[in-house]
């Protein structure tokens, strides 16, 4: 199986169920641990699908913790299993409703039955005739634990996405004399490189700006960052328009999963709370950097990834991979 990034949330379902004594001849609830699956063994998936399913565990002595993880055929972990707890037992307690990404939760309130709802997006470099396993384990508050498995199918098919939008470009730093600083994705399979001439009348489509600082060093960055309206050679400070484009320097993705992208379904999933920088600064060669344009760009609020090709210096340039959500449906066989 390839390794791929993956969107897994999962929902906890106000279905709380609680002791009302202790007694071992309570028919409603299971005196031991057990985990009850629907669909049950398996559901199967197209490539790019999202795979739903819901989980009811429970036990008579009271539910004390629970944890998922996603794994491949050789039982290695896939995307986001932390070990972490990630939300609290007062979210649950208050709109039953919480959004995990792996780890364990504790149950403070210790609930006899607890039914989730748990949705896992199959990556879109995921091969047809691959199982994504899932387990789940959980723990008693006498100590006793049950663990138990759910198969995820992937098959060949429509992809719940669209092809990308891909680009390639050299960037020149704010004082490279020759190469422009400035890049618009235009929502397009070429955008465009303007210079500081060039730049004027368009300034409303660049997205990102280039910039190789003293401290920064080579840094990609939204026409607003703070740092690039500091050098002149920029012109920043004159334009009336300046996208607010954002970053996540360290994106999850590696440049593996990247060259593999020919569908959006993972780019789209990323999440815009995460993407809140201003620029990605310190670049290096083979970094994956993600991005979401902003909403006054001509391609507004789009999700991108960036990879860095090569990186040749202060005065020198940038050469960046682009890889955007786009608006072609894709079918994969």
């Amino acid at each position: 199986m390839k390794r791929f990034n993956v969107l897994f949330s999962l929902m906890v379902v106000a279905v709380f169920g609680f002791m009302a004594s202790c007694s071992s001849t309570d028919d409603t609830n299971p005196e031991i641990p057990t985990i009850i699956y629907s669909p049950s063994g398996s559901i199967d998936v197209e490539i790019g699908g999202i795979a739903e399913f819901t989980a009811t565990m429970g036990s008579n002595e009271g539910l004390e913790t629970f944890s998922i993880t996603a794994k491949d055929a050789s039982g290695a972990a896939l995307g986001g299993a932390t070990g972490s707890e990630v939300a609290s037992n007062q979210a649950f307690a208050d709109d039953g409703v919480a959004t995990f990404n792996g780890g364990v939760i504790n149950f403070d309130e210790k609930p006899t039955n607890v039914v989730i709802t748990a949705k896992y997006a199959l990556g879109s470099v995921v091969d047809a005739g691959d199982v994504v396993t899932i387990e789940i384990t959980v723990i008693d508050k006498e100590g006793t634990s049950k663990s138990s498995t759910f198969d995820i199918n992937a098959t060949s098919g429509t992809a719940t996405g669209n092809a990308v939008l891909s680009q390639s470009h050299v960037l020149g730093s704010h004082d490279n004399a020759t190469n422009g600083s400035f890049y618009a994705s235009l929502g397009d399979q070429t955008g465009a490189v303007y210079t500081v001439t060039t730049v004027a009348g368009n300034e409303n489509k660049v997205d990102l700006v280039y910039f190789y600082g003293s401290s920064n060093a080579a840094t990609l960055a939204a026409p607003n960052d703070a740092d690039a309206n500091t050098l002149s050679a920029l012109g920043l400070t004159n334009w009336t328009t300046k996208n607010a484009t954002t970053f996540k320097k360290e994106s999850g993705v590696d440049a593996t999963a990247f060259d593999a992208m020919t569908s959006d379904v993972d780019i789209a999933a990323l999440e815009s709370s995460t993407i809140s920088d201003t620029k990605a600064n310190q670049l290096a060669v083979g970094n994956v950097i993600a991005f979401e344009t902003a909403s006054t760009s001509p391609y507004a609020n789009k999700k991108g990834l960036i990879k860095v090709t090569d990186v040749t210096g202060a005065a020198g340039t940038i050469s960046i991979d682009v890889k955007m959500e786009g608006t072609t449906p894709i079918t994969m066989n």
